[in-house]
């Protein structure tokens, strides 16, 4: 949420939503806070650390992807400046999955529509204070924050 800060919006209410089965209060909450991407999470036991992630278009599910988290680590845990809120991440794809498999570039195109702001032409090195890498590796996807 800290990434999308000034573009996103945190609903705290515990709703139990099933998105594979009924996607329709998913796409109200898009309609009401005017947002055409969505992530949600949720944990349990048939589906434990499960984060869901997808896009709309005209307030209509255009496609959504369902990532199981293992081995995951807050950025609390480490000992880092906090990232600024509102500040854009160099995204960085590793491994042919995101250019050969048609699953993995969807994905690819999500998360680039996820995290991605306004285009930029230049990156200046000195100004460059976050990186996520995306590596795709036996059909699982590792996320590293720098």
């Amino acid at each position: 949420y800290n990434l999308k800060k000034p573009y996103g919006a945190l609903l705290m209410k515990k709703n139990m939503i099933l998105p594979f089965e009924d996607i329709t209060p998913i796409e109200i909450f898009c309609k009401k806070q005017n947002a055409s991407l969505f992530m949600y999470t949720s944990n349990n036991k048939k589906r434990p650390h499960n984060l869901v992630m997808g896009r709309t278009f005209e307030h209509n599910l255009l496609d959504m992807v369902e990532f199981g988290l293992e081995n995951y680590k807050a950025l609390s845990e480490f000992k880092v400046d906090k990232i600024t809120a509102g500040l854009k991440p160099m995204l960085i794809f590793n491994g042919e999955l995101f250019e050969n498999n048609h699953e993995f570039v969807r994905i690819k195109s999500l998360l680039v529509d996820m995290f991605h702001r306004e285009p930029v032409d230049n990156v200046r090195l000195q100004g460059l204070e976050h990186v996520l890498s995306f590596t795709a590796v036996d059909n699982k996807i590792h996320l590293r924050s720098y």
